[in-house]
């Protein structure tokens, strides 16, 4: 299977049977955390069912699936917080004149115990 771009078109179908055709969803490529590890959690227990056989009413894949995910929660605001360009411009600013206070404070700390470099 190849990865999708963000340019391809899906083909969905509603509750009731109508076709249209919709974007790819942007999780798709950029997933939230939350979504990123309940992917390689679903992928790691499928594959612990190879070579097992069919026992029950489902393949055993999904049927270790069901049992793995049974109960699993996430919250309301599992999606991720992204800052705002300003916000990000703020804490620079101040990681900036932290930086700038340290410097300052380590040189007057030198200069009365007459530490040399």
């Amino acid at each position: 299977m190849r990865n999708p771009k963000p340019t391809d078109l899906q083909i969905c179908r509603n509750k009731y049977g109508t076709v249209y055709v919709r974007k790819v969803p942007y999780t798709t490529f950029i997933p939230s955390k939350a979504q990123a590890k309940h992917r390689v959690m679903f992928g790691m227990v499928s594959k612990m069912a190879t070579g097992k056989k069919m026992e029950g009413k489902i393949p055993p894949s999904a049927e270790l699936i069901q049992k793995a995910f049974k109960g699993i929660k996430y919250p309301d605001n599992w999606k991720v917080q992204h800052k705002k360009k300003w916000e990000i411009m703020i804490e620079k600013l101040y990681q900036q004149q932290m930086a700038e206070r340290i410097k300052q404070t380590i040189k007057q700390i030198a200069e009365q115990y007459k530490i040399v470099k």
